[in-house]
């Protein structure tokens, strides 16, 4: 999925790479307007020796972990800069079917809403740029073999968790990562 990051009129002002704090996903739920702002942490995981991506997990140690995403600091994964670095930024969180989580509203999102992603020394405004993919968890496409991990300077990455219902018992079974990519559009200095 190539996805570039889009371009304001303004020239950029330069802004030193910071660990995001907090995103902001903004979007129409009910054909209302809903701003959601979720708290960051840092989340790492290194390369398999086969060169694939581990799962990356972010805390889930209790409900107010849950309510956090969770940054990927380690390569492929950038923080966010301007000008952009050679690669992506990648946001993890949880998405519940049974209680409150950091992105379980990620499924909402589309093509056009903004997310926010405030760090230490500035503020960033990416566009979603596609509607969420469900990517397999099990199987020859997942997403740890996926192109998301390819350099995309100026490209944010939202992945969570998906679920399906197990027709033979009931339960939910989370089968399926959502992931939302968005290109930066603009920036300020914090």
């Amino acid at each position: 999925m190539p996805l570039v990051a889009t371009t304001s009129d303004a020239p950029p002002t330069a802004i030193r790479p910071s660990a995001p704090v907090s995103i902001t996903l903004h979007y129409l739920r009910d054909a209302k307007h809903v701003a959601v702002t979720i708290d960051v942490g840092v989340v790492d995981a290194h390369r398999n020796a086969d060169g694939s991506y581990p799962p990356i997990v972010p805390d889930e140690s209790s409900d107010a972990a849950l309510l956090r995403a969770a940054w990927w600091r380690e390569a492929p994964s950038v923080a966010p800069a301007v000008p952009s670095l050679d690669g992506s930024t990648y946001v993890y969180g949880h998405a519940c079917p049974n209680w409150a989580c950091a992105f379980d509203d990620l499924h909402l999102l589309h093509a056009g809403d903004v997310v926010t992603v405030t760090t230490a020394t500035g503020v960033f405004d990416y566009v979603v740029q596609t509607a969420p993919l469900a990517v397999p968890k099990s199987g020859p496409h997942t997403l740890s073999t996926s192109s998301i991990y390819d350099p995309h300077p100026g490209v944010l990455w939202l992945i969570t968790c998906g679920y399906t219902r197990n027709p033979s018992n009931g339960q939910l079974n989370s089968t399926y990562n959502w992931i939302v990519g968005a290109g930066l559009r603009s920036a300020r200095v914090r």
